[in-house]
């Protein structure tokens, strides 16, 4: 955005103070008296100004409402704003005067009686709304599994391996060096065992996340991304996320993901877009975990290794 201060030289002091306050909030702004330098064509500056400018600024005074320069600057940008929907005239009154036919019907800012009010107003008319998905970060780290089991994750909640059974056989958790950090590396056997002579239909490993909300993420078109790779035994690979409908009660948990994922024997990207794999009309506040499971009717023979990494969301899909 770039705004051109249309005004009579009469109104110089006056005009100097908003152009500087304008800058100062960090306002691209054209004012002549930067604009213009010795031996400069008064009429070509002026005309590259207002073809380079997307918001006109008219200050309104006893002084400019005379002015041919300001009523010629004012037909020139009003002829552009006719054929660029994104341009922007507005009216800033000085004094009492009759504001011009071609900006009746446009809001104006005040600086009659206040003018440090008349100020505040319009830097703050003049500031483009921050659209929430552009602060929002490009990517968030969830889990790269590189401190171990059972421990603080990097979205202020646990991480832990659960059982349907309580086998401690049935799933382990290691933590394998990969590169310059590790991955998870998870280690079903779905045979009976001493202890538990029938074993668990299906096993898996959770993240916990403590409460998130990831609302704005699923409505700026998230993706839930993370690395993995199979021995083969495992083909298919369950991911569930589930939340609290009444917090803290883990007994309220739900699910609102439920989802498939194919698996080969080379590190590839997994990337899901949120609005994809979610039940419909599913919440995404108070998001207790994620979990990754392994269903013993997937599995090719009894044993086999699962590794994943580097579970994170992002703007845009991992390939």
């Amino acid at each position: 955005m770039k705004v051109f201060i249309n005004h009579s030289s009469k109104d110089e002091q006056y005009v100097q103070r908003i152009a500087k306050s304008l800058k100062d909030q960090g306002i691209d702004v054209w004012y002549d008296e930067w604009s213009i330098g010795v031996g400069d064509s008064l009429v070509s500056k002026i005309e590259a100004g207002i073809a380079d400018s997307n918001v006109l600024l008219v200050i309104l005074s006893k002084a400019s409402i005379k002015s041919s320069w300001v009523r010629a600057e004012i037909n020139a940008f009003f002829n552009k704003a006719m054929s660029d929907r994104n341009i922007r005239l507005i009216p800033v009154l000085l004094e009492d005067v009759e504001v011009p036919p071609l900006l009746r019907d446009r809001m104006y800012v005040d600086f009659r009686k206040d003018f440090e009010g008349g100020l505040t107003t319009l830097v703050k008319f003049l500031q483009p709304e921050i659209e929430p998905c552009v602060i929002l970060p490009k990517e968030v780290l969830i889990d790269n599994f590189n401190s171990g089991m059972l421990r603080p994750n990097m979205r202020g909640g646990l991480t832990l391996v659960y059982h349907e059974n309580g086998d401690p056989l049935s799933l382990r958790a290691l933590f394998l060096n990969r590169g310059q950090g590790k991955s998870l590396g998870l280690a079903f056997d779905s045979g009976s065992h001493p202890n538990h002579p029938v074993p668990p239909q299906f096993v898996g490993y959770a993240t916990r996340l403590q409460f998130a909300n990831w609302t704005q993420f699923i409505e700026c078109g998230y993706w839930l991304c993370f690395e993995a790779c199979s021995d083969g035994n495992a083909q298919v690979m369950g991911l569930e996320i589930k939340r609290l409908s009444s917090t803290p009660k883990e007994d309220t948990r739900e699910e609102i993901v439920k989802w498939q994922i194919d698996l080969s024997v080379e590190w590839e990207w997994k990337s899901l877009r949120l609005s994809d794999i979610a039940f419909p009309n599913a919440a995404w506040n108070n998001l207790w975990e994620i979990c990754f499971v392994f269903n013993r009717d997937n599995i090719a023979g009894d044993r086999g290794l699962v590794q994943i990494d580097n579970l994170h969301l992002s703007r845009i899909p991992k390939v």
